[in-house]
């Protein structure tokens, strides 16, 4: 396993884009179960606990509110339902500004190792979250001051709202992380690596270019 304080991270080092959520922070289980509660709320589903099994985490991963909300609504034949999309987001949103007023979710301190070696060996680092800026907030300033961070990327950002139900957050962000990579390097090769939980990696690998990388710096 990759030992971030011990060995080099690969070279040629570029930006490395890494997500919060269910990479650097345990996001995953407590967002389904807000999306769940959402999801209720608008009707869209019966009862959270038979629904829950049959839900994978990818269902959430990489996805706004919004964007699962359509998704699942489309799933019930209800896409044309957007009183019922709206009503599960916001729902979903409110859960889990809730649910982070207890307590930020568990860090996942070799995640952050690893940002923290990357940046040393060069990288520029940039986070995204699929949550609103203002709900991702506390994470991003505990995780900027951890991993020195050059730019976040929230889901609610001016440009990278998606709107196609089959189409995740990531992929609505990936031609402005894309763009944003050529500030950092004069190069016309940028090398952008993308470290996402295995839901949103599958998306990264089908739209690969030949610059671009699903994972962790290698160690040198």
């Amino acid at each position: 396993m990759f030992n971030p304080r011990g060995e080099r991270v690969s070279a040629r080092p570029g930006l490395l884009v890494v997500a919060v959520d269910g990479v650097l922070a345990d996001t995953l289980p407590a967002r389904l179960g807000c999306f769940l509660v959402g999801a209720e709320a608008a009707g869209l589903v019966q009862a959270r606990g038979s629904e829950t099994a049959t839900m994978p985490t990818d269902w959430i991963a990489g996805r706004s509110w919004a964007n699962a909300a359509r998704r699942l609504a489309a799933d019930r034949g209800l896409e044309a339902d957007v009183v019922a999309i709206d009503l599960c987001a916001m729902a979903a949103e409110r859960e889990w500004t809730r649910r982070l007023s207890l307590g930020l979710p568990s860090v996942d301190s070799e995640a952050v190792s690893r940002c923290q070696a990357a940046v040393s060996a060069g990288w520029r680092l940039m986070l995204r979250a699929d949550s609103s800026r203002r709900s991702a907030g506390d994470l991003f300033t505990y995780l900027e001051n951890e991993t020195q961070a050059v730019r976040t990327v929230s889901g609610d950002d001016p440009g990278v709202l998606d709107e196609l139900a089959d189409k995740s957050l990531f992929m609505s962000q990936y031609a402005g992380i894309i763009a944003a990579s050529k500030r950092y390097s004069a190069a016309s090769d940028t090398n952008v690596r993308f470290v996402e939980p295995p839901g949103v990696r599958s998306n990264i690998e089908a739209t690969m270019g030949r610059f671009l990388s699903a994972d962790w710096p290698q160690r040198g």
